[in-house]
């Protein structure tokens, strides 16, 4: 049954808990008192722990130590005195007799972050433990992924090449940079300092969540190459070669015609592009070499034939002298044709075969044989090389031979046979986008739906080299797409487990759900919906004059006359200022303790560009006394002033804080983790989105920008 904004949900029954309004408390370092609302339906007692094996609580205490059950909140005092040793964090859990819950409070030391500096042979007997941060300086024996920073390190006290260290981070809690140790130039025989927890893998010790502190180039002349080896078409083209050196003057020689590059030598450490001629097979030795030095190479092949599109090939000049290869969906196969007549269609077009053989050179007439043998039909994506020729005009292969096919299936076809890497065709109509990044979705023809786990150029590759395709060529609900992939499952659900895109015919969105699990006609009522549902629900909200407020990556706030909500979609689209009239088609669920939207449709809405976007002032006072109408909506709180400062600018991302205003006080919450800042005592004006965690209401800002101090 349908919900609508006129529906209540039943009130729901009360239920035994030991909660508190926040999860983790920041304390300053000259120490002081925190106030902990606690809600207590048992009788509990404090205790208070270090978080970590490096933490001290010495006088840490709280008041009252114990408590007897109450349906009201209770106010508990943590008293920390001023901290002169290392950063701490303390564990303080209210423990009833079936119940407990505890909260984290972090203080700061006059002597920063303790981190033990120990050998690689002590970090190996450490125990598992993400909490710890230990310093390993050693040397960087062997780098196993350039492109996700892996390596190992040893200070001579361990076997072999040492620990090893998944990934190398700028610092503390960063996100990943890509080819991060060739940006900051460190390469094997390099002393590097680094911090990180102890962790394990399948059996094999790791130094995880690795982050820099610092490293001194090796004193020992080296040279090395990230490529070992490269394939390249025989069309030519150019790629990228990394060169390594330290201390010497190298030169890059091949020992073919068709390599060249830019520059052929330095004395630096430097990124080479490598020239490959066009021409049909051959294998070439790209060697780096430097005085004193073992030369180190990468080999080079070149394919023996030139891979074409349909298009390119159909543009080709008439030459029976020279053999192309192409790919697609086969189609136009004649019961009892012996001669190999039929289309193979990609998506820039199709080409015809005229004549089909086995394998180079093989017998005419004997198409009937090859379809006995490979169980080739129409609707398989076959791969054949052949020469260009043209009859009355028109481009076609002229006696082509078979490479190698994928087979064609039904998705119920396709749900029959066992997981694995075996690659089938499946063609049907792409339903239910979840991600429109990666190409999430359900795919459906006339005997059933299957899920499709992303879709690329290419889904063999690795993941890091994945072109993904579903939003560059505007795939949508309703068009019918063919893909090649495997059959997979996750979780036990059913999925292709990555495809590779071969083409598609664009469709119409498909009409939104005549039974949606809620209608409405606000935002507000929108709210309403999915706090009332179970779970996920789908929706269908026709608004009027709705605006983007704010957008930052997959987040983006709306707001109507009535209220805001946040949508938290991969790859939406949305940007700050349109506005939205009519239908939105979506899927939203609680998150935290609030609705959230997790997928927008604006097939059947509006869109105008360059709208005002709304920002509501409130006092502290009057926000919090209507804090349900204002949720997520774009507001200014003036005058207000920065009681628990945030700083996201070190090592230690410090995100929670509060402010205050008069009587009022409320946290706020720096929404993203890099270079955020609000200095304790600082008055003025923040522009924010008040939001929830759980029973913490709390006001989230997104930059810096969006507080400006009292002149």
């Amino acid at each position: 049954m349908a919900l609508t904004t006129a529906c209540q949900p039943d009130a729901p029954e009360a239920i035994d808990q030991i909660s508190t309004d926040k999860g983790v408390y920041e304390a300053p370092m000259n120490g002081g008192d925190i106030t902990v609302k606690l809600l207590a339906t048992e009788n509990w007692t404090a205790t208070v722990d270090p978080a970590t094996s490096l933490d001290e609580v010495d006088g840490i205490t709280v008041s009252p130590a114990s408590g007897s059950a109450s349906e009201t909140v209770q106010n508990v005092t943590i008293h920390l005195p001023a901290n002169d040793g290392y950063n701490r964090a303390a564990l303080i859990s209210f423990v009833g007799a079936r119940l407990a819950g505890a909260i984290t409070v972090n203080q700061p030391g006059a002597e920063g972050e303790r981190v033990l500096a120990i050998s690689c042979a002590e970090f190996n007997k450490k125990p598992v433990d993400a909490s710890v941060f230990y310093e390993l300086t050693g040397e960087v024996t062997n780098i196993t992924d350039e492109y996700y920073n892996d390596f190992y390190i040893n200070d001579g006290t361990v076997e072999g090449d040492g620990v090893y260290v998944y990934g190398l981070y700028e610092f503390k809690g960063a996100g990943r940079i890509n080819y991060y140790l060739q940006q900051m130039d460190i390469r094997e025989g390099d002393i590097l300092t680094l911090r990180a927890y102890r962790g394990e893998y399948n059996g094999t010790i790791e130094a995880m969540q690795a982050y820099y502190v610092k490293h001194e180039k090796s004193q020992k002349p080296s040279i090395a190459l990230d490529l070992e080896s490269y394939e390249a078409s025989a069309k030519g083209e150019t790629f990228e070669l990394s060169v390594a050196s330290n201390k010497v003057t190298w030169n890059l020689t091949a020992d073919v015609d068709w390599i060249s590059f830019d520059p052929a030598s330095g004395n630096e450490s430097r990124k080479v592009q490598v020239t490959v001629a066009p021409g049909e097979g051959g294998t070439g030795t790209i060697t780096l070499s430097a005085e004193g030095l073992e030369p180190k190479t990468c080999v080079v092949t070149r394919a023996d034939v030139t891979v074409l599109t349909c298009a390119e090939f159909n543009a080709l000049p008439d030459d029976l002298t020279k053999n192309y290869q192409v790919s697609g969906i086969v189609s136009g196969i004649k019961e009892g044709d012996i001669y190999g007549n039929f289309y193979i269609t990609d998506a820039t077009g199709t080409a015809y075969t005229y004549g089909f053989l086995a394998e180079k050179g093989g017998e005419t007439k004997k198409f009937q044989e090859i379809i006995a043998n490979t169980g080739l039909k129409n609707g398989d994506y076959v791969t054949v090389i052949g020469p260009k020729t043209s009859y009355n005009g028109s481009a076609q292969f002229k006696n082509s031979w078979y490479v190698s096919h994928v087979e064609s299936l039904t998705v119920a076809e396709f749900l029959e046979k066992e997981t694995g890497t075996t690659p089938y065709v499946l063609k049907g109509e792409i339903t239910n986008v979840v991600n429109d990044n990666y190409g999430n979705f359900d795919l459906k023809d006339e005997t059933g739906s299957v899920y499709v786990y992303g879709i690329y150029e290419d889904y063999t590759l690795p993941s890091k080299d994945r072109v993904k395709v579903f939003s560059a060529l505007g795939l949508k609900e309703g068009d019918i797409v063919t893909l090649i992939g495997p059959r997979g499952s996750y979780n036990g659900q059913d999925q292709v487990n990555g495809s590779s895109y071969v083409l598609h015919e664009e469709g119409e969105a498909p009409e939104p759900s005549d039974e949606p699990d809620a209608t409405c006609s606000t935002i507000a009522g929108l709210n309403e919906a999915i706090a009332a549902g179970e779970g996920t629900i789908e929706f269908v909200v026709e608004v009027t004059d709705a605006v983007v407020t704010y957008v930052n990556g997959g987040n983006a706030f709306i707001e109507d006359a009535t209220g805001g909500i946040q949508l938290y979609q991969s790859g939406h689209a949305l940007a700050a200022g349109q506005k939205i009239t009519g239908k939105i088609v979506g899927t939203g669920k609680m998150y935290n303790g609030y609705a959230e939207a997790t997928k927008f449709d604006l097939t059947y809405a509006t869109v105008e560009e360059d709208a005002e976007i709304p920002c509501t002032t409130l006092t502290l006072a009057d926000l919090l006394a209507d804090y349900e109408r204002y949720q997520n909506m774009f507001v200014k709180l003036e005058g207000v002033t920065v009681t628990d400062p945030v700083d996201c600018t070190g090592e230690t991302l410090d995100r929670s804080g509060k402010i205050s205003q008069g009587e009022s006080e409320i946290a706020v919450y720096a929404q993203v983790k890099t270079e955020l800042k609000l200095d304790e005592g600082a008055t003025g004006t923040l522009v924010c989105f008040p939001t929830r965690y759980n029973a913490t209401l709390q006001v989230g800002f997104w930059a810096n920008a969006h507080f400006t101090p009292a002149e």
